[in-house]
């Protein structure tokens, strides 16, 4: 117990230290986020929330030593990385982002030898692999992965569904199985992103810095291939129906925005503000109230999901899953209708 105690410590402090060496390196090259237009912080906030988190993930894997798996995670995310800063610092397109984002999963799939193979009700063999499989699991990671980005729209709720993710996981294996292989780069990955919670909230001594889409789109893409670790074969450490429940809420709110934008003949990825916090937000929540409500629905709607699925059945949780995401989606639109957001 005291091992992991100093693990922690040890990552938190090294997330607190690459922030602050970076934060005014940021600031001397303009990689930073200025207010305008949708965006109504203070001031130009340093981009170096993800980078910080990476580089500590990094001295993780060097120092203590993972499975092939997870160092080729590291190897292929940086490929995100650099996407995001690329995004961050000059404007990336859409097409650009997506082509690098392939590039990186196939990467992943080919030398890390990880793909999706069972969805819970319904295994594909390894003669599917040039087929369903490897498409199905291209579209899940890439999905997933900009999910996480697009819920980065106030403070700390990327960074917030990402932690509630890994807790229901790793409480999720403790409770119905035994302790996640390798759990302990699990807990550092999100001690690493608790210490820049912390620090993007406000409620510490150094500067608020934000995640940028280098740290939002790493960490939709690691945790799509944790979730894909350990739900498939052979470390089987939970349900491949509980993986999907552990991001429920954001794979509902994301597919939500963008079946209205397709349904008003728009592109998935125009702009607006039809996202729950937004929602939340334009009803004159705070930004810290809209946080901490979406951390209880998510906490609340995933946890039960992932207990049904034990409890009753994977195809009760399965299809208890798209029952509530035919009703998010009916819900979110009806408002948006009575709102005068959509037509």
């Amino acid at each position: 117990m005291l091992d992991e105690v100093v693990f922690g410590i040890a990552i938190f402090s090294l997330v607190f230290t690459a922030i602050g060496f970076l934060t005014p390196v940021a600031l001397r090259f303009g990689l930073v986020d200025h207010p305008g237009g949708r965006k109504h912080h203070k001031g130009a906030v340093p981009l170096v929330g993800g980078i910080a988190i990476y580089l500590s993930l990094l001295v993780l894997l060097i120092t203590i030593g993972f499975p092939e798996k997870i160092l080729w995670l590291a190897v292929s995310s940086s490929l995100i990385v650099l996407t995001g800063l690329i995004d961050d610092a000059r404007g990336l397109g859409v097409k650009s982002r997506v082509i690098l984002q392939v590039l990186a999963t196939i990467s992943m799939i080919y030398f890390g030898e990880l793909w999706i193979k069972n969805i819970g009700i319904y295994s594909w063999s390894e003669s599917d692999f040039f087929g369903v499989t490897l498409m199905f699991t291209v579209i899940a990671v890439i999905g997933l992965t900009n999910a996480i980005n697009l819920s980065d729209g106030i403070d700390g709720l990327a960074a917030t569904i990402v932690i509630v993710t890994i807790a229901l996981l790793v409480m999720t294996a403790n409770a119905y199985g035994e302790a996640l292989p390798n759990q302990r780069f699990v807990i550092g990955f999100g001690v690493a992103i608790f210490a820049f919670l912390i620090i993007n909230l406000g409620i510490s001594p150094l500067q608020k810095v934000f995640l940028g889409d280098a740290g939002s789109l790493l960490l939709g893409y690691i945790v799509s291939w944790i979730l894909i670790y350990y739900s498939q074969s052979p470390i089987n450490a939970i349900l491949p129906v509980a993986a999907l429940w552990c991001v429920g809420i954001l794979v509902f709110d994301t597919i939500s925005v963008i079946a209205i934008r397709v349904i008003q003949g728009r592109t998935p990825f125009s702009p607006d503000r039809i996202h729950l916090h937004h929602r939340l937000i334009d009803k004159s929540w705070s930004q810290k109230s809209t946080l901490v409500v979406i951390f209880v629905i998510t906490s609340l709607t995933n946890g039960v999901g992932i207990i049904v699925t034990y409890e009753v059945g994977q195809l009760a949780g399965f299809i208890l899953f798209f029952l509530c995401l035919a009703l998010y989606i009916t819900r979110s639109y009806i408002t948006l209708v009575r709102r005068g957001c959509v037509n």
